[in-house]
């Protein structure tokens, strides 16, 4: 009897990537309902619950990054930042292909911005094998709607210059079509949601990558960064208190820090 493959756990996105060669583009698709579950988790626990909007626009934002790092092998993080003029607020959301982690957090509360929505991408190598680290790149580009999946689709075409497409579907999925050398760009951007599905039915597996949601934070790594700045100075930092409660920066999970291990 045929084993049926086991649903992905909670927190973790397996995305199949297909190779069509009578067009030469592959796609990627995946159901993401268990790793923005993951999300949702996460953020009751430590920020706030999104609402349903917010909801739609962090369940792209995660899509988004997962397929655009399930075909990427270089050993560096990316973290996209999508400021909205309106409504105002900013979009986080961050991952790195080599440990195949993302995590992601909202921000809604004295939001700057400009005169029109930006996606702004940083970039950070990881370390040279001597330890000397590199330096880190960042890509601004202006977006429109409130779509996120299309942001991420202007921002491949601009940044990485490439014939890109992302897919919605109803059913909690998301694809991408990322053309290779020798596709026909028109005919990617004609392409439409279902005959995507068409393709994959009849396409050739290549890999899978799984991806799932942690932020990699710790007590340690954080005691680190604070101790950095205020090494010396316990006294500005701890103002009279036994400790402090500082927020990663990435998906808000609280930390306390004691003013003995400052000694």
């Amino acid at each position: 009897m045929e084993t049926q493959p086991l649903p992905p756990a909670l927190g973790e996105a397996k995305i199949p990537r297909y190779l069509v060669d009578e067009h030469h583009v592959v796609i990627a698709i995946a159901d993401f309902d268990p790793l923005f579950r993951a999300y949702l988790d996460h953020a009751r626990r430590w920020d706030r619950e999104p609402d349903p909007f917010e909801s739609v626009l962090m369940r792209q934002a995660l899509a988004g990054t997962c397929l655009y790092l399930s075909g990427r092998r270089d050993a560096e993080s990316r973290a996209w930042t999508i400021n909205l003029h309106k409504p105002a607020l900013n979009v986080f959301v961050t991952g790195d292909a080599a440990d195949d982690h993302v995590t992601a957090r909202l921000f809604t509360e004295n939001i700057v911005t400009s005169e029109a929505s930006r996606m702004y991408c940083q970039v950070q190598p990881h370390a040279q094998p001597d330890g000397k680290p590199l330096p880190l790149r960042e890509t601004v580009i202006e977006v429109s709607g409130l779509d996120v999946l299309r942001m991420f689709e202007t921002f491949c075409k601009q940044s990485d210059q490439g014939s890109v497409r992302f897919f919605d579907y109803e059913d909690s999925r998301s694809a991408m079509v990322v053309g290779l050398p020798g596709c026909d760009p028109d005919w990617i951007a004609a392409l439409d949601r279902e005959r995507t599905l068409e393709l994959v039915e009849n396409a050739r597996l290549l890999e899978t990558r799984q991806f799932a949601f942690a932020c990699g934070c710790s007590e340690e790594k954080m005691f680190d960064v604070v101790s950095s700045v205020y090494e010396g100075r316990p006294d500005a930092l701890f103002q009279g208190e036994e400790g402090v409660e500082v927020q990663c920066p990435r998906c808000g999970h609280e930390w306390l820090l004691r003013r003995t291990d400052f000694k």
